[in-house]
């Protein structure tokens, strides 16, 4: 195994981030050094990090920086190579890094290594991502489609469930500290255009959902679709294969179309209709269309109801 440094982002996370850190020093390969920063937490959870006296643990803390700088600055405080990412509210499973490390062998010139990952709920119970699998080759492969992948179902990893190349990451300018949800996505789709993903479909970290905010991607909306417009641009004014430009076309088409139909359901035709004139929009005919007829049906019915309202308010006078 290649030296490894392991960022743990935390931010009031007292009840979870022991498990976090123990999850670490679980694994079967061991890493060279755990880098926890904090974002101002004002839980304890600090003070708890700094009581468990960890071997090669280091505290860095900010203070509402937020999660993409917070993993940008743990990445450039790193000693080693290699940096993987994990959630305060997230846990590896023992073989993570040995399943890096096997990677790696396999894949010496990849830059990017990632895993299959699990949620759990509340209640303990575990459910698979819906991720759409066109191989489950336990020794790992190339992960060649990834935007068909993460176009059928959810991504085929999480910033959790990756380790990258120090160099690479910091040379991709790291995470955009624009993004509002909880999964950089641009980080990740930069690297599947630009450098050979080595994946892994066994299934080495649980995610837990019950300490995400479920309602992040309705009260974002805007950090769905603009991070796959800036890549829609990117992709179309350059080199790309035909099968490529089709996969990234297709992504970015259902990225738009799902933010439109959450600005719907949140009562925002016109964000909606914005959002479906964007080129990148219109590669989904079908659905492109369906969801322009919804924004009229959503404008008419906002109109009946103030007509309605109107009247009644009339009739009261």
């Amino acid at each position: 195994m290649k030296a490894l440094s392991v960022v743990i982002t935390m931010y009031n996370q007292v009840q979870n981030i022991e498990r976090a850190i123990k999850s670490v020093q679980r694994q079967a390969l061991k890493v060279n050094e755990i880098i926890v920063v904090d974002d101002g937490s004002t839980d304890g959870s600090v003070e708890l990090v700094r009581n468990l006296n960890v071997e090669n643990l280091n505290v860095v803390e900010l203070s509402g920086c937020g999660i993409a700088t917070m993993r940008n600055e743990g990445a450039m405080a790193a000693k080693s190579n290699y940096v993987a990412f994990l959630g305060a509210d997230d846990e590896w499973l023992p073989f993570f890094t040995h399943e890096m490390s096997q990677l790696q062998e396999k894949y010496p010139t990849s830059d990017v290594f990632a895993t299959r990952y699990q949620c759990m709920s509340d209640n303990g119970t575990l459910r698979d991502a819906d991720i759409y699998l066109n191989s489950v080759n336990p020794n790992g492969y190339l992960l060649t489609d990834f935007f068909k992948m993460a176009t059928l179902g959810d991504l085929p990893f999480t910033v959790s469930s990756m380790m990258v190349k120090r160099s690479n990451f910091l040379a991709l300018g790291g995470f955009a500290v624009s993004e509002h949800t909880r999964v950089p996505k641009d980080f990740i789709l930069q690297a599947a255009l630009d450098g050979t993903i080595a994946y892994s479909p066994n299934i080495h970290m649980h995610c837990h959902t019950q300490c995400h905010n479920p309602g992040v991607e309705d009260l974002f909306p805007v950090g769905n679709y603009s991070s796959a417009e800036r890549l829609y641009s990117m992709v179309m004014a350059g080199n790309y294969s035909a099968q490529m430009l089709k996969s990234v076309q297709r992504y970015c088409a259902v990225q738009g179309l799902n933010a439109a139909k959450t600005f719907i359901k949140n009562g925002n035709s016109h964000m909606a209709k914005s959002v479906l004139t964007m080129p990148m929009c219109q590669h989904y005919t079908r659905y492109y269309l369906a969801m322009f007829t919804l924004v009229k049906l959503h404008a008419a019915k906002s109109l009946l109801s103030n007509a309605v309202a109107a009247l009644r308010k009339e009739s009261q006078a």
